[in-house]
């Protein structure tokens, strides 16, 4: 268990997702297919990077051959099609902006903020994304968060919204986001 105790802080959620598999909810957000079948990925391909005997694979991940099972052996996906598919090739790039001001004009707001931007797969949840707002900006306060759309309105994501997927919201590969700290 060596890695994972030295990589948990940064991948919490997918190895959480990956070494459980009934779970159905996690931090309130729900636990798409997608989103398990890309952490259980994930955590196959960390599992075989920092161990190389199988026999230490088993023993420290039971996990391990149940996954292997589901989605093959991360050693053995050597073809063109396993190499194009890889989970950072289906992450997107968000340019969040920051509102701390109160008189702040959105349509304005690209022009005059330089963009926080992310890198995340779209299937993670928007409560998962504000969490991840809240802890870059080191602020534990609750936020609003707005959506630029294609005709360059902005459609705000509300907090009822939160379980939902970000793809399914609308967000994609250069996506602007504006938040504000209540």
């Amino acid at each position: 268990m060596g890695f994972i105790d030295r990589e948990l802080g940064r991948y919490t959620r997918p190895f959480t997702i990956a070494k459980i598999p009934s779970l159905l909810v996690l931090d309130g957000a729900l636990i798409s297919p997608k989103e398990r079948t890309d952490s259980e990925i994930f955590y196959l391909s960390q599992v075989m990077q920092r161990i190389a005997s199988e026999d230490e694979r088993v023993q420290a991940h039971p996990q391990w051959l149940s996954l292997c099972a589901k989605h093959g052996r991360p050693d053995k996906a050597v073809n063109s099609q396993a190499s194009k598919d890889k989970l950072c090739n289906r992450l997107i790039a968000l340019n969040l902006y920051e509102n701390t001001r109160p008189d702040f004009d959105l349509a304005h707001v690209q022009t005059l903020l330089e963009p926080i931007t992310f890198h995340i797969l779209p299937t993670m949840s928007l409560r998962t994304l504000r969490m991840k707002i809240r802890k870059v900006t080191k602020r534990k306060a609750d936020m609003v968060l707005w959506l630029k759309m294609d005709d360059g309105t902005f459609s705000e994501l509300h907090a009822d919204e939160d379980s939902r997927e970000l793809g399914w919201l609308g967000l994609e590969n250069g996506s602007s986001l504006v938040f504000s700290m209540l």
